[in-house]
């Protein structure tokens, strides 16, 4: 199983250059499709993050091609792919989200806390295929 999962860890330190308290030390992870993956390949990705004391999992809420990265991860669109402000008939993307969230508190024991982003810079237009609604509409 493949994932990319950019991790980077941040340290306190004291006016010595010596680390402070170990429980101000924390790491975080960029995961931009976990909430795409199925559920098996999700539980084990929090598990192994949670076991590495990870505490912080950044997502993106942006279109996600089916086996992203190398992954098993199922394709989905943006909310607004097509049209800015438009009543979205397709909530799968919220769905999955809203399973991953829960995945987060339950196999995630408490410890491990979510940031999600609702665009990143393929969304904006760096890739024309994956940009979104406010790329057509805004320029």
């Amino acid at each position: 199983m493949f994932f990319i999962v950019v991790c980077f860890l941040v340290f306190s330190y004291s006016a010595h250059g010596q680390p402070s308290d170990a429980y101000r030390s924390w790491s975080g992870a960029n995961s931009f499709f976990a909430w795409a993956l199925p559920q098996d390949d999700q539980i084990t990705l929090i598990n192994t993050l949670r076991e590495k004391n990870v505490r912080v999992i950044r997502i993106f809420l942006a279109t996600i091609d089916n086996g992203q990265a190398g992954s098993r991860a199922i394709a989905a669109n943006d909310i607004e792919r097509y049209r800015v402000g438009s009543p979205y008939t397709d909530s799968d993307m919220l769905t999955r989200v809203d399973q991953f969230i829960r995945n987060i508190d339950v196999y995630g024991a408490g410890r491990i806390k979510l940031i999600i982003a609702l665009h990143d810079r393929y969304s904006l237009g760096c890739y024309a295929y994956k940009a979104d609604s406010y790329v057509s509409k805004y320029g």
